[in-house]
């Protein structure tokens, strides 16, 4: 009977080992995670800092837009998406590309991990990321064009927007 209970001591033993052995890497893998994320973040507003495009938030924006007839180009995006970083660090730090869209648009950038811009998110019914449309004063979708990281490529989509785009008095061509 004796053997009978130290075996079963023996394996009691064994499986809190593996229990332990298997939280202590589950608390690794969720710390990892936890640090690749908050550094995707930081890079991700790194990213918007260094591109140098003034952003307007949506509600000054729109009340411009009233006023001037121009649309809106709204860039939904994330600073943990790495997409989003690309675009920010490629088309959108360009300065050909910056004069471009302050000629036609009134810029705004929405943050996915802000509250206050989940809304817009939910409004428009964004779900990837980065997501470009161009908005009416009123708020309509116009267009959405691709978040191109290559500068030139996306500078042909907004020439392009010229075909689309309502004529209005502060609209200027490149």
């Amino acid at each position: 009977m004796n053997n009978v209970s130290g075996s079963t001591h023996t394996q009691d033993k064994k499986q809190i080992s593996l229990i332990r052995q298997f939280l202590i890497l589950a608390v690794i893998g969720i710390s990892l995670f936890l640090i690749q994320r908050e550094f995707s973040i930081w890079q991700g507003k790194r990213a918007v800092s260094n591109s140098g495009m003034p952003s307007l938030t949506i509600n000054k924006a729109l009340t411009l837009a009233e006023i001037d007839n121009k649309p809106l180009m709204v860039n939904f995006s994330a600073y943990w998406c790495g997409y989003c970083r690309a675009f920010e660090r490629g088309s959108l730090a360009d300065l050909d590309v910056q004069t471009a869209i302050q000629q036609r648009f009134h810029y705004v950038r929405l943050e996915q991990t802000k509250p206050e811009d989940r809304k817009w998110f939910d409004h428009y019914k964004i779900f990837g990321f980065p997501t470009v449309l161009i908005v009416s004063p009123s708020g309509e979708i116009i267009d959405q064009i691709v978040a191109l990281r290559e500068p030139n490529e996306f500078l042909n989509q907004l020439r392009q927007q010229d075909k689309v785009l309502p004529p209005s008095s502060s609209y200027k061509n490149i």
